[in-house]
C-alpha cells in the first residue's frame, strides 16, 4: 500500500484533522468472484512505541478481468479518508508513526502463509 498526505491538516478543539490518500494493489489469490473487502486500520504510535489511537476503516471494488484469458488480474483500490489525529500540546506529534495494518480472518492468515 502507498499513501500521501493531500493538504495540509488543520487544528481544531485539540483534533488534527489530516487528509490522507491511500492505494491498495491487490492480487487474486484463490478468489471465487470479484468482490474485494479489505477492512483495515490506522494506528498511531508514539516515539516511545506505545499505542497512542487506532481508528477501522474498509475499501471495496471488483478485481479487473483480463480480457484475453478471463481471469482476475491485479487491481488498484483507493480510498482518501479524513484521518483524526488527537492533539496534546504537552508531547510532539511530528515523531508520531501512522501504521496502516489489515483485520484478517484466521483462513485468511492461512492463505497467506
Amino acid at each position: 500500500n502507498n499513501f500521501s498526505f493531500n493538504s495540509d491538516c488543520f487544528i481544531t478543539d485539540n483534533i488534527a484533522y489530516i487528509d490522507l490518500s491511500l492505494l491498495f494493489i491487490v492480487n487474486p489469490i484463490n478468489v471465487a468472484n470479484s468482490n474485494i473487502f479489505l477492512p483495515f486500520y490506522i494506528a498511531i504510535i508514539d516515539k516511545k512505541n506505545e499505542l497512542k489511537d487506532i481508528q477501522y476503516y474498509n475499501i471495496s471494488g471488483n478485481f479487473k478481468i483480463d480480457n484475453e484469458t478471463n481471469l482476475y488480474v491485479e487491481s488498484e483500490l483507493r480510498k482518501k479518508i479524513k484521518f483524526r489525529l488527537l492533539h496534546d500540546d504537552t508531547r510532539d506529534i511530528s515523531a508520531d508513526v501512522l501504521v496502516v495494518g489489515f483485520m484478517l480472518s484466521k483462513n485468511q492468515l492461512e492463505i497467506l502463509n
